[in-house]
């Protein structure tokens, strides 16, 4: 019996691993002028690869029509269509804090 078990998974394709990976830093410095008044300066930096033989060349189309690559839909909504990639992001943020205690 375990044999034919072992010639029947044979026959179906082995499905390929997905992989989300999300790097991400934060360095924050605050500077306090007074007991109730700071300033700060921060930066995030932040990376997802997201790796998914699923939704490789495929659209996502939003229910707000468009996309999210920003390619019109021509009324399509809620669909997923063939065209592009996975939404993967390399994003940096700069910010400025002025904090008050009351």
């Amino acid at each position: 019996m375990w044999r034919r078990l072992n010639e029947v998974h044979k026959r179906y394709l082995v499905i390929p691993d997905t992989t989300n990976k999300l790097n991400a830093v934060l360095a924050k410095v605050d500077y306090h002028l007074s007991k109730k008044f700071s300033l700060g300066v921060s930066y995030l930096y932040e990376k997802l690869e997201i790796v998914d033989w699923a939704l490789d060349n495929v659209n996502l189309y939003n229910s707000a029509g468009g996309t999210l690559g920003g390619v019109n839909n021509n009324g399509v909504m809620g669909n997923i269509l063939l065209g592009a990639g996975n939404p993967s992001y390399d994003v940096s943020v700069y910010m400025l804090t002025a904090k008050m205690k009351f």
